[in-house]
């Protein structure tokens, strides 16, 4: 068996890559980390600095490493994936043979969008609108939106605050997915070959910031064939 840890995304949760089984080999087995907050965690106190945040994760899963896994992160969830990589190679932990990599820029991108995290809530809510990756239905609704706009909030500013900690190129081949209509731009994403001694797989899928959602047969294929091989 095959473990794919999959590492959440701003405002995500384990539930969030729920419907990823059913498009992966019967070899692989998801298994979605929890960040504080949200999901089984609802309820504990919120991280707004995303090297506490893999440093939790870390904690999480380095008892679950049994044989061989790969990780997938979606956006944040792609930083967290190359923190927990560097941080596994600091504890002398066995490390995944595999890093899949998606909306997300190179964590060596200066980060030109501080202050998200901040914005008025009417402001907040249009730009939540204009990443596709939240039902209008949870936007409009209030009592909804209490609940998870502190936890989005809180993930922008751990992405907004990331201070980029340059080190050695690690030794994991990398897979590295791209919307096409998204904002982040095909350079900044490339750029995660100074990440890796491997030469990584870019990927470029129609759509925006989620297109994952729309092209899960097709990633799962991708991420079986890759871990098969």
């Amino acid at each position: 068996m095959f473990t794919l840890f999959c590492l959440p995304f701003a405002g995500g949760s384990s539930y969030s890559y729920r419907d990823v089984q059913a498009h992966i080999g019967d070899f692989i087995e998801i298994s979605p980390l929890e960040l504080q907050g949200r999901g089984r965690k609802y309820g504990t106190p919120l991280q707004t600095n995303i090297y506490d945040m893999a440093d939790g994760l870390f904690i999480q899963m380095k008892d679950k490493i049994n044989g061989r896994y790969a990780f997938w992160g979606h956006s944040m969830g792609g930083w967290l994936a190359y923190l927990l990589v560097k941080k596994l190679t600091q504890e002398n932990k066995p490390l995944p043979e595999h890093l899949f990599i998606s909306g997300c820029e190179a964590p060596s991108i200066e980060n030109r969008r501080r202050d998200r995290h901040k914005l008025p809530k009417d402001d907040f809510i249009s730009l939540l609108r204009k990443y596709d990756g939240c039902p209008d239905e949870v936007l409009q609704n209030d009592e909804l939106m209490e609940l998870f706009e502190p936890i989005i909030r809180a993930d922008f500013k751990a992405v907004e605050t990331y201070d980029y900690e340059p080190s050695a190129p690690i030794n994991l081949p990398m897979t590295v997915m791209r919307g096409l209509n998204e904002e982040i731009s095909y350079r900044d994403v490339l750029r995660w070959q100074d990440e890796t001694v491997h030469k990584i797989k870019l990927l470029q899928f129609p759509g925006s910031h989620f297109f994952i959602y729309d092209h899960l047969p097709e990633i799962g294929r991708i991420i079986t064939d890759t871990l098969i091989s």
